[in-house]
């Protein structure tokens, strides 16, 4: 939307108000990656406590190696999992599709016809 605005596709204005909106909704779309992503993690810790707990009782029991490899198995993909809420914010499809323009070629004079550059 921001875009459209440009001189690029119209010559039309952009009051001060609508930038404002545009701000205000960028900066809470990005605070609630931020509070996903820190649930996520903590949500990942707990269920990492409990297999850990789990994996201590498994191990005392006496017949029960089976079930404390698979515990094993479990915490470690649990660990490595870095896909949705845990893949890294540059790893995001949304950041990526916004990050693509930008680190092209054409970013730069994207920039320059926008007057956003030297």
């Amino acid at each position: 939307m921001i875009l459209s605005r440009s001189p690029l596709f119209d010559n039309l204005g952009t009051p001060y108000q609508l930038m404002v909106v545009f701000g205000v909704s960028g900066l809470y779309a990005a605070a609630c990656a931020f509070k996903l992503r820190g649930v996520a993690e903590r949500a990942r810790g707990m269920a990492l406590e409990r297999f850990t707990h789990l994996l201590v009782r498994a191990k005392g029991q006496a017949g029960a190696p089976a079930i404390a490899s698979q515990i094993e198995i479990m915490t470690r993909e649990i660990e490595s999992l870095r896909r949705g809420a845990f893949a890294p914010l540059t790893e995001q499809p949304v950041v990526r599709a916004l990050l693509l323009p930008i680190s092209s070629a054409g970013g730069l004079t994207l920039f320059r016809y926008l007057g956003w550059g030297g």
